[in-house]
């Protein structure tokens, strides 16, 4: 709710800036960049985690589903679709707070 009202403010602060015509490409362009590397950051580190040392006896057993997710399902939170199609098996729990 927030995040739509927010995304309509800044839309059209942008759209009264640039006389009514936006660049919709532009835009979008904008955006991602501006959004993909918090979501891509996580994911990268839950891809590396196999390959640093263990931290005890829950370490497997609480990092083993996230990084089976990762591996599975990274393609979904680049494409923001994760929350949509299995909101379980995500690879970036906090994705949808970004």
């Amino acid at each position: 709710m927030i995040s739509g009202l927010l995304t309509a403010y800044t839309t059209s602060v942008y759209a009264i800036r640039c006389n009514g015509r936006v660049n919709l490409v532009k835009y979008v362009a904008k955006r991602l960049i501006r959004l993909l590397p918090p979501i891509v950051l996580p994911i990268l580190l839950m891809s590396l985690m196999p390959l640093l040392p263990n931290g005890g006896p829950v370490y497997n057993s609480s990092t083993t589903r996230m990084r089976d997710n990762c591996a599975q399902n990274w393609w979904k939170n680049l494409l923001f679709i994760s929350n949509l199609l299995d909101p379980n098996d995500t690879c970036n729990i906090f994705g949808n707070e970004i």
